[in-house]
């Protein structure tokens, strides 16, 4: 099932709670409690980071229209993207 189903389940005061994304409970108009934070990182080899393919990605996720939609939706830090981190 989907946090939209689980956040359905919770409007329809079939349950008390459930575990879903802060996006799904405002939809709903519902409350919504953060346990945590997860981190969403990518590990690839080098010559893949300097494509055109994957460089396309990083600039759609940066675009002014992502970071407005991940502000609407709430609870997204955009702040890291494209920070590059390596291993020697």
């Amino acid at each position: 099932h989907s946090e939209r189903e689980a956040a359905a389940v919770v409007a329809r005061e079939d349950a008390d709670c459930a575990p879903g994304t802060r996006a799904a409970a405002a939809e709903f108009g519902l409350d919504f409690l953060s346990l945590g934070w997860e981190a969403f990182d990518l590990a690839l080899p080098r010559e893949i980071l300097f494509r055109r393919l994957f460089q396309d990605l990083l600039a759609a996720c940066a675009s002014p229209s992502a970071r407005t939609l991940a502000q609407r939706l709430g609870g997204y830090d955009l702040a890291p993207l494209g920070k590059i981190i390596g291993l020697d």
